[in-house]
């Protein structure tokens, strides 16, 4: 019950988000309306190709009550094992802390899959938290799955409903073009800045 409690206040605070969140966001919402109990933070690496692979690390939220239940219940048997393994480890010695090479695995291995299990979850749960569903499902179709995968996805509860799709793809577009109908250029040869109305 404090998981279902605790995904619904996530639903909630989503709510507020216009825009599409990352997983390092959604594990911040996730640790901010429901803790960890055992204090799990790390560091994790990051790759970005520039040329050539970089290692940055980050500090990564924990995820809170959301992300331990998931480990719990969820997670690939790996995971699970190394979960399974810090517990024990904080009921014997009172060290709350998962050492971060442990706690990258975890993330490595279950990150995705955490981010589908929060957004079906929190669609499910508040109906106006759906925003986070239809971006996903944008970019799947964006990615070329076609209008038949959506509706067969929606129906497992993977993706959006075409027909909430589509309402909410106009209501974007709209939104697209009321902001772009107004753009602002500087003029050259003075500190003004024009005004441009795309009719």
């Amino acid at each position: 019950m404090k998981v279902r409690a605790a995904l619904m206040q996530l639903a909630d605070a989503l709510q507020q988000h216009e825009e599409i969140l990352s997983i390092e966001d959604l594990m911040g919402l996730c640790d901010s309306v429901a803790p960890s109990d055992l204090c799990t933070w790390c560091l994790s690496t990051v790759s970005f190709v520039i040329f050539l692979y970089v290692l940055m690390c980050v500090l990564v939220p924990s995820g809170g009550l959301i992300l331990e239940s998931y480990l719990d219940t969820l997670a690939t048997p790996h995971s699970h094992a190394v979960w399974s393994k810090h517990c024990k480890f904080v009921t014997a010695h009172g060290i709350c802390e998962m050492p971060p090479d442990q706690f990258a695995a975890v993330c490595k291995k279950d990150r995705g899959k955490f981010h589908g299990y929060l957004v079906m979850a929190t669609s499910n749960l508040r109906p106006k938290s759906k925003r986070q569903q239809f971006y996903l499902t944008f970019s799947a179709r964006y990615h070329g799955l076609s209008r038949t995968g959506v509706k067969i996805l929606s129906y497992y509860g993977f993706m959006m409903k075409l027909t909430q799709m589509d309402k909410l793809e106009q209501q974007e577009l709209q939104a697209s073009r009321q902001r772009v109908r107004f753009s602002t250029h500087p003029m050259p040869g003075c500190d003004l800045m024009s005004v441009f109305v795309f009719v």
